[in-house]
């Protein structure tokens, strides 16, 4: 990255000047290089230079993260404006309520987005860059004077008074963030994801940091997208960038989207919560898992923290380079050690402010009682320091919520509520759901109201996450002694249904599909997803669900577009079907090896058997034991799961699986000491499995006492992972407790198992000596591009 930069047009233009050639930019099929993508800016640009455009100008852009876009923003910038990023599926009078207030000097959008502006705004319309461009038609890229505390960006945030508000963001905090992301993450950018919409300021991190580092810029990948994006850049993905809440939708996924070189998550946009790090952890053992903190008021991010695997209160870190955090009282004074304050954010990455808004940004952005001239921006949010100077997020001072990691004032959503006919009086609250996420609820007072009529008004007006997902009707709102709303005598909303009955097969696993994801058990077509409950990252994990049970290829869109069940199963129907999925098939008289358990195999065989790949785990069992009940449930385990009575053979050294149709599993029992209990595991664990004669699963039970036991497990990594050993023990402990009063486990059928995906795999991948499979063509990619590469690296040995 270019540190010597000043804007964001001189950082990318440095990087297109260093790499012409590199891939910039990749959404589907269409690649732009980094010269490419400069000429085209080049040409935005000077178009827009011939309407006026320059410093202190601020054009909207009205598109998702398209290639386009991408151009759109890059040129704006080059004329020494400032771009708005707009979601065009917001309403379009909130739309219009933001440009009002906005005053941009034109609006880049699409034809049809364009003509939806009311006037006066749609004369300030302009087209969206028409890709490719004729090398004769894009000229020299223009010459501009932009200072350093001139707009880069408006982000627009929920306001509490019932109006958005824009956050203007200089060109000197955004680089300032930037080195100090170049300076956390030195081995960045490589392939990055934009996973986050323009109108989020993460992405402006997931752009710039990548575009100006030389890296790869992959669009159009959503949380379903993960899955679709081709091998060669998904491969090549390092770091991850996600909210929270998104990131936990990701691990509900049973296939892990990522590619294998992942080595970095990083999340941020709300509270993470330590259930969410034991499941990255379980899932992503060796990927660093880092929080990153800070509002879009202090420029993407002031603090971050890596993550322990066993975080009980996960921290939101330590400040960046060139930021300082402060814990301050009521009266601006320091707290003490131990205490928690609010957090006050100082430093070259704080905003300008709020655009044409200075009374509110003398009321945020406040001089500091340390420092002459230094400004420090009051977060609102309440933060305690450990002594190891890691700063802990410990809520808010006011009303301000995140929901899936979006800032959300409660005022701004009863502000429309009230704007609605027949509502007297409205308070919004966010309540706690079973999954730990929030869930907006409304309180609503009004005579008579038609809670679908108020549906639509919000859903015209507001954003969809912005929409209540429960509607409480009140005769009155309870007050205290004050006369103050009583917010902790409201009632807990109860659940949003209607049920009904299912009358096509796609409504009735689709229902069925809803009330798990859901956690409800009845669940009809006339139910509403979003009513229920139901947000726009259920919506992607629904989606998914779709396509691995139903087997259709379903937008997320269509969820929005019908909500209602009924009317979603038929958008089901029609979908199209997903190609190579997921399924039991008939499977051949001799069942191959995934490429995984070809590995595996290949090491067995190169190296001789040894417990490298042995993953042991030991249980203390106290109080009396059912040994014969353990046992059976042993046996029980490995006969639901096919890959832990698999064997692997070969013939004349090719090899193959063998799934015994029966199998029981030795229950070693051994009298041990106590002060013998760590040198008999440690010794179980490293004794090796002979792959082709052994179950893949050995159980020894070290008897201390009585009541006294311990449970050890080896399992061999070729029939499981660390992630898997949780659901392992679950199904261990279903069956023991079913065997202990004489009974067999009522275990649900599994849909699919390993063979299958084997299967699966080597039927989507093709044959190596194949040239046109997807697989002749990834190696043949890697042939060309290691060519030339030295046979073996000389790296140092001494460290």
């Amino acid at each position: 990255m270019a540190t010597d930069s000043l804007n964001l047009a001189e950082l990318f233009e440095a990087q297109s000047g260093a790499t012409p050639d590199a891939i910039a930019l990749v959404e589907g099929k269409r690649e732009l290089t980094y010269a490419e993508l400069d000429r085209y800016a080049g040409h935005f640009a000077d178009i827009l230079l011939k309407t006026g455009a320059g410093p202190e100008q601020v054009f909207a852009i009205l598109s998702p993260a398209t290639i386009e876009s991408i151009v759109a923003i890059l040129g704006i910038l080059k004329t020494g404006a400032a771009y708005l990023p707009l979601d065009p599926n917001q309403p379009d009078t909130r739309l219009a309520s933001i440009l009002g207030d906005a005053c941009p000097s034109g609006i880049v959008a699409p034809e049809g987005v364009g003509r939806r502006l009311p006037e006066p705004l749609r004369s300030l319309s302009l087209a969206m860059p028409v890709l490719p461009i004729a090398p004769s038609a894009v000229p020299v890229a223009p010459q501009r004077q932009v200072s350093p505390d001139q707009i880069a960006y408006l982000i627009y945030t929920s306001g509490s008074t019932g109006d958005p508000k824009a956050v203007a963001v200089s060109h000197r905090a955004v680089m300032r963030s930037l080195r100090a992301r170049g300076h956390l993450y030195p081995d960045a950018p490589g392939v990055v994801c934009l996973t986050a919409p323009l109108t989020f300021d993460i992405s402006v991190a997931q752009i710039f940091a990548t575009l100006g580092g030389g890296g790869t810029l992959v669009l159009g990948v959503d949380l379903v997208g993960f899955h679709d994006l081709a091998p060669r850049w998904r491969d090549a993905v390092r770091t991850v960038m996600l909210t929270s809440s998104a990131y936990a939708a990701v691990l509900t996924d049973d296939d892990a989207p990522f590619g294998a070189n992942l080595t970095r998550v990083i999340v941020g946009g709300d509270a993470l919560q330590p259930g969410l790090v034991r499941r990255h952890y379980e899932r992503f053992a060796a990927v660093a898992l880092v929080n990153e903190y800070g509002p879009t008021e202090a420029t993407i991010f002031s603090t971050a923290a890596l993550i322990a695997p066993k975080e009980d209160s996960p921290p939101i870190g330590a400040p960046i380079v060139g930021t300082s955090l402060y814990l301050l009282d009521e009266q601006l004074r320091p707290c003490c050690p131990g205490e928690t304050g609010e957090l006050y954010i100082a430093g070259d990455n704080l905003a300008r402010g709020y655009w044409r808004r200075p009374g509110l940004t003398t009321t945020r952005f406040v001089a500091s009682p340390f420092q002459p001239g230094e400004r420090l921006y009051r977060t609102g949010d309440l933060a305690s320091q450990r002594a190891d100077g890691q700063f802990v997020f410990q809520g808010r001072v006011d009303d301000q919520l995140k929901v899936r990691g979006v800032r959300i004032e409660p005022g701004e959503i009863a502000a429309a509520i009230l704007r609605a006919p027949d509502v007297e009086q409205a308070e919004v609250l966010g309540l706690p759901a079973a999954d730990g996420e929030l869930r907006l609820a409304a309180y609503v007072v009004a005579p008579a109201l038609d809670e679908e009529a108020l549906r639509r008004h919000l859903f015209a007006v507001l954003p969809d996450y912005m929409v209540p997902s429960a509607i409480v009707v009140l005769d009155a709102l309870p007050l205290t002694a004050n006369g103050k709303v009583d917010r902790k005598a409201l009632p807990a909303p109860g659940p949003q249904v209607r049920g009904g009955v299912s009358g096509t097969p796609e409504e009735a696993v689709l229902c069925g599909l809803v009330g798990e994801l859901l956690g409800m058990e009845r669940v009809g077509p006339e139910d509403d997803f979003f009513a229920l409950g139901g947000h726009s990252l259920l919506a992607a994990r629904l989606v998914a669900r779709v396509r691995s049970v139903l087997g259709r290829v379903l937008g997320i869109r269509s969820v929005f577009e019908a909500p209602r069940l009924g009317d979603l199963a038929e958008r089901v129907r029609q979908a199209p079907r997903a190609t190579h999925v997921l399924t039991a098939t008939e499977r051949p008289s001799r069942l191959p090896l995934s490429f995984a358990q070809a590995r595996l195999w290949f090491l067995d065989r190169l190296e001789g058997a040894d417990a490298a790949y042995n993953i042991p785990l030991a249980a203390r069992l106290s109080g009396r034991l059912d040994v014969a009940a353990l046992a059976a449930a042993l046996d029980d385990v490995v006969m639901r799961h096919e890959s832990l009575r698999t064997l692997l053979k070969d013939d004349g050294g090719e090899p193959y699986q063998e799934v015994l149709e029966q199998a029981h599993v030795v229950l070693d029992r051994r009298i041990c000491e106590p002060d013998a209990v760590d040198a008999m595991l440690a010794a179980e664990a490293a004794r090796p499995f002979d792959l082709a004669c052994d179950l893949p699963l050995r159980a020894v039970l070290l008897e201390l006492g009585p009541d006294d036991h311990v449970l050890a497990l080896v399992v061999h990594h070729i029939a499981t992972d660390g992630w898997s050993m949780g659901l392992l023990l679950d199904d261990l402990a279903k069956a023991y407790r079913a065997r202990a009063v004489g009974e067999a486990p009522d275990y649900d059928p599994l849909p699919v198992h390993y063979a299958d995906y084997a299967l699966w795999q080597r039927a989507l991948l093709g044959e190596e000596a194949d040239p046109e499979s997807l697989i002749g063509r990834q190696i043949n990619h890697w042939r060309t591009a290691l060519a030339g590469a030295p046979a073996e690296l000389m790296l140092p040995l001494d460290r």
